[in-house]
C-alpha cells in the first residue's frame, strides 16, 4: 500500500471502516493499536479489543464516518472528521451512553493517527 498517496491510503482505511470490513481493517490496524477514547470510555488496547468493541457496536450502529485531512505524513494523520451514528438497535448498556434505536447522532472534532509501517498504533 506503499504506492498510493497517504491521503488514498486513508481514504480507503475510512471507506473499510464505514463498510465495517474487519478482514479489510487488519491490513490498516498495527495488532498493539491502542484506540483512546479520552476518558469516554475504557481504551481499546490491542486488535482483537478494538473489533471485539466494534463487532458489538456495529450489531446496534450504523456508521458513517467522513474525514479531510488537514496534516499527514508517514507517522501521523491529523484529520477534522465527521461521524454520524444511525442507531439501529437498542443499545442501553453501550460503554459510552444508552442509544435508542432511531436516533441519528452527529459527531465532529480533530482525530490523530499515530501510524507504524502504514498501520495505526494510535487513535486519538
Amino acid at each position: 500500500m506503499q504506492d498510493v498517496s497517504l491521503e488514498t491510503w486513508y481514504d480507503n482505511y475510512l471507506s473499510a471502516f464505514n463498510s465495517q470490513d474487519i478482514g479489510a481493517l487488519q491490513r490498516y490496524l498495527h495488532i498493539e493499536i491502542v484506540f483512546d477514547w479520552d476518558g469516554a470510555m475504557d481504551d481499546l488496547v490491542g486488535r482483537d479489543a478494538f473489533f471485539d468493541f466494534y463487532r458489538v457496536a456495529w450489531r446496534h450502529l450504523r456508521e458513517n464516518v467522513s474525514a479531510q485531512v488537514l496534516e499527514a505524513d508517514e507517522k501521523h494523520i491529523r484529520a477534522l472528521v465527521q461521524n454520524t451514528l444511525e442507531v439501529i438497535e437498542d443499545w442501553p448498556d453501550s460503554p459510552l451512553r444508552p442509544y435508542v434505536k432511531g436516533e441519528i447522532i452527529q459527531l465532529a472534532g480533530e482525530m490523530t493517527y499515530t501510524l507504524d509501517q502504514r498501520k495505526i498504533t494510535r487513535i486519538r
